[in-house]
């Protein structure tokens, strides 16, 4: 249930109809990682997305999403700078459980989700870089619920995705160890695995689908599908040494009907 970028005329609807949202972000960020420094840091960042869904015979709801995102934290204590970038993609196939309201539809599924991302504080003389290199498998539900105000279509959703299980690699050293050190500084291997005990992570995104309205000699000639998202996100792998990050993102997208 989402609202197509569509002409106001009779058209053919596709069996299986796909739709394409292009969407850019601000965010504000919290991160702490005991990898660069014990302190906590603060900054905002930019986001972009490319999401594709794809709806099969209203039993399967198929969403692809690769994203791509660039942050600056900062702190008071010293005014040093961690630069973040990052670099995801999101594989998500949900199934609808049956409701008997006609304008509310509940989806139930999982995902697969791997992530790479780096952070670079260049005035540590030792650890300068930081990164988490995890996949991760999950479970999702998106709640959507669609209604009319003043005349207009909208959608609202939720969804919600939390992981079960990752595989992840991080730096196993903590920050006053440099790592030239190597194995007389390690923490624990490179390579872990684990659930909820060392990979945490919940991201709710609440959107909002609307129409606008091109129109030529006051008449509407073509109804513009957009959405607008609030995103949050909080992830923490407490070992070898504790990351903690929590997000704040605002999204907007136009959504276009793939033919």
């Amino acid at each position: 249930m989402i609202l197509p970028d569509t002409v106001v005329a009779p058209e053919i609807q596709q069996r299986f109809p796909r739709y394409r949202l292009s969407q850019w972000g601000f965010s504000v960020n919290t991160l702490r990682d005991e990898a660069l420094s014990p302190l906590l840091y603060q900054g905002a960042g930019i986001q972009w997305t490319v999401q594709y869904w794809k709806y099969k015979d209203e039993k399967l709801l198929v969403q692809n999403t690769l994203g791509a995102s660039s942050t600056t934290f900062t702190n008071e204590a010293n005014d040093n700078i961690i630069a973040g970038f990052g670099l995801e993609y999101r594989h998500t196939r949900l199934y609808p459980v049956l409701l008997a309201h006609e304008k509310m539809q509940l989806y139930l599924g999982g995902f697969l989700h791997p992530l790479f991302y780096i952070k670079l504080l260049p005035t540590n003389v030792n650890n300068a870089i930081s990164y988490d290199i995890l996949g991760s498998i999950g479970a999702s539900g998106l709640w959507q619920y669609s209604f009319e105000l003043f005349n207009r279509q909208f959608v609202l959703s939720d969804q919600l995705s939390i992981p079960l299980i990752a595989l992840f690699l991080r730096p196993p050293f903590a920050w006053p160890v440099p790592t030239a050190v190597e194995e007389e500084g390690r923490l624990s291997s490179d390579l872990q695995w684990g659930s909820w005990n060392r990979y945490f992570s919940l991201t709710n995104q609440v959107s909002l689908n609307f129409y606008t309205y091109k129109k030529r000699r006051r008449q509407v000639v073509k109804k513009i599908s957009q959405q607008l998202s609030y995103t949050w996100n909080y992830s923490a792998i407490p070992k070898p040494n504790l990351m903690q990050v929590a997000s704040h993102t605002i999204t907007y997208s136009r959504v276009l009907k793939m033919d």
